[in-house]
């Protein structure tokens, strides 16, 4: 199990699996507070990411929340 949570697949899923849920239009309403969670998903992500020199996962996990953010400031 604690290889599980060093495992970048893992965190990974789990950062795109919040992204889509939070994207929903169930969680749009409070998608600033959501964002917070995601961040932390997506940094522990990005520092394993990081550990394994895979720069393009970090682009992507940081255009992702840049994304999540200008979503909610256009739907505001």
């Amino acid at each position: 199990m604690l290889n599980l949570f060093k495992s970048l697949k893992f965190w990974e899923i789990c950062f795109i699996a919040l992204s889509i849920i939070l994207i929903t239009p169930l969680f749009i309403e409070f998608l600033f507070l959501t964002i917070a969670p995601l961040a932390a998903v997506g940094i522990i992500s990005s520092v394993l990411a990081f550990k394994k020199r895979k720069f393009a996962i970090i682009i992507i996990n940081t255009l992702i929340l840049i994304g999540s953010l200008a979503l909610y400031i256009f739907l505001w």
